[in-house]
């Protein structure tokens, strides 16, 4: 079983009334006062104070704004030249990888001669060896030297271009797995 605290009736209320403290009373009866006030707030952004700031500078010593003034003009003068030097560097380092790239590209070039005269030697060398092999009387031979040599070399051209990174554009990778 449960027990239903009792119900507050309007005799309890009155009583606790009259049991308040005089001084919370007191205080209820008190008139209220009121107060108004007004906050004025200004900003001011720059290198430099607010100009009113800067004439109290002065005030606490003579010639305190002036410095303040060439030391915000050499600060920006710093900032400038800092800026001025990193942008030449950044130019600088363009420059020499675009040189380099170039240089690359002209080594590569250099490289796809070198390989091509290397490849017209050796076509020639083996047509001619087969050629007198064949006519000094090996004809299997001098066949077999002249057509190895020839196919050799296109084979190469034709197959060394097609795994080449450089002409072949990167694979992309599957998207669908």
């Amino acid at each position: 079983m449960s027990e239903n605290p009792p119900k507050p009736s309007k005799l309890s209320a009155s009583v606790a009334a009259a049991n308040m403290p005089s001084s919370l009373s007191a205080f209820h009866n008190q008139p209220q006062i009121q107060f108004q006030g007004q906050i004025q707030q200004s900003t001011f952004a720059g290198p430099l104070p607010h100009p009113d700031v800067l004439a109290k500078y002065n005030d606490i010593q003579p010639g305190f704004a002036d410095r303040i003034i060439k030391m915000a003009e050499a600060e920006g003068e710093h900032r400038r030249n800092q800026e001025k030097r990193s942008l030449d560097s950044d130019i600088k380092a363009r420059e020499i990888a675009q040189e380099t790239d170039l240089h690359t590209i002209r080594e590569g070039f250099r490289l796809q001669r070198l390989g091509q005269f290397c490849a017209l030697i050796i076509g020639v060398f083996t047509v001619a060896a087969g050629t007198y092999a064949a006519v000094h009387g090996a004809l299997i031979a001098g066949t077999f030297i002249g057509s190895t040599g020839v196919i050799g070399l296109v084979s190469v051209f034709i197959w060394g271009r097609e795994r080449s990174p450089s002409t072949n554009p990167p694979t992309k990778p599957n998207e669908n797995s």
